[in-house]
């Protein structure tokens, strides 16, 4: 019987068996870079090859909150094996994320050399460790374990969950804290804007001023009313810290809404976090966001576009906040886009286009 007949692969250039058998032999070691192959002969012959969806950046999107439960566990002082099997939760995660990193710059065209390099490992061991097929199958598998994980809990994967613990609630307890310490920080920027003292603030709201002053340092949770009224009181839209008020709270925002109003509520939330940031310039967001320019960061901040979501991860990002944060505004958005009949021309599935100024 003959030896195997072995082949290198023309897009990766990892090492296969070829079959045995009558046919054409095969150029490539699977399907996957088969259509790597595909696209970037498309991009060379100058179609327009289809943006690829980003693996890395729904898994970097959670891992704080793997982090917070880590956090939550020392501060409540949970049991070794507890925190032990947190860490051992976030370092998966990590893998995860390492991985589909990887993928991610392979379909970008990344070479092999270039990951071993960056990754500090060989070429070969970078193959063996991150061929797409086998992190696909990881990937799915991680999805199910996640789709377990809630159901065991008996609770629906959202941004927002009931505490279930101490542990589990000291989290939740961090999580509307930061929420807190932002709103905080969106309300001193309105002050400052407005030129306008504690005192002044306050006689503008019929409250004391001490009580104004826990509100703005973050001591104080104050009621919507009242966060309206102050925000009022400094010449601004209430909308603007809606969100932040909101996830300070606990609270969800509601799902199903008209286009007009989920637009709304994307400015307003985009536009709170970036009081909260201390209302840094367009350029320098930019620069640290990288995936959004200066022209699209103040285009979002003033209501005339709806970032897709990438940029608009990355824009959260560059102001400080999780992603996550603004993800369910965003959601309800697209939502209201895909699912209305009066939906805004050009509305695609990944990044609507806004109606005009929000709320119109």
């Amino acid at each position: 019987m003959s030896a195997p007949q072995k082949s290198s692969c023309s897009y990766c250039e990892r090492g296969f068996v070829q079959r045995e058998g009558p046919g054409r032999k095969r150029d490539y070691c699977s399907a996957a870079c088969r259509r790597r192959a595909q696209r970037r002969r498309s991009g060379q012959s100058g179609a327009v090859a289809p943006t690829p969806k980003r693996l890395g950046l729904a898994i970097a999107e959670e891992l704080p909150e793997r982090a917070a439960a880590v956090l939550a566990g020392e501060h409540g002082g949970a049991p070794l094996a507890t925190l032990l099997e947190r860490a051992e939760q976030l370092r998966r995660e990590l893998d995860h994320y390492i991985a589909a990193a990887v993928v991610d710059a392979r379909r970008s065209d990344t070479t092999w050399e270039q990951v071993a390099a960056a990754a500090r490992v060989s070429p070969a061991t970078a193959r063996e460790r991150w061929a797409e097929a086998e992190v696909e199958r990881r990937l799915r598998r991680r999805q199910s374990d996640r789709a377990a994980e809630f159901a065991r809990a008996g609770r629906l994967p959202a941004p927002r969950r009931e505490p279930e613990s101490l542990a589990a609630d000291m989290a939740a307890r961090a999580d509307t804290g930061r929420a807190t310490r932002a709103l905080a920080a969106a309300l001193r920027s309105l002050r400052e804007r407005a030129r306008l003292s504690k005192l002044d603030i306050a006689e503008a709201m019929g409250h004391s001023s001490s009580y104004v002053s826990r509100i703005l340092s973050g001591d104080r949770s104050a009621p919507w009313p009242v966060v309206r009224a102050l925000v009022t009181a400094c010449d601004a839209d209430p909308a603007v810290v809606r969100l932040l008020w909101e996830r300070a709270h606990g609270f969800v925002p509601p799902s199903r809404t008209s286009v007009g109003e989920a637009a709304g509520r994307v400015h307003a939330a985009v536009h709170g976090l970036y009081l909260a940031a201390g209302c840094p310039r367009a350029e320098e967001v930019a620069r640290a966001c990288g995936a959004v320019t200066a022209d699209e960061v103040a285009h979002a901040l003033h209501g005339t576009q709806i970032l897709d979501w990438p940029q608009l991860s990355a824009l959260a990002s560059a102001l400080g906040a999780y992603p996550a944060d603004i993800r369910p505004v965003w959601e309800a958005f697209h939502y209201a886009s895909l699912a209305t009949l009066d939906a805004p021309p050009g509305a695609v599935a990944d990044g609507p286009a806004a109606p005009g100024r929000p709320g119109a």
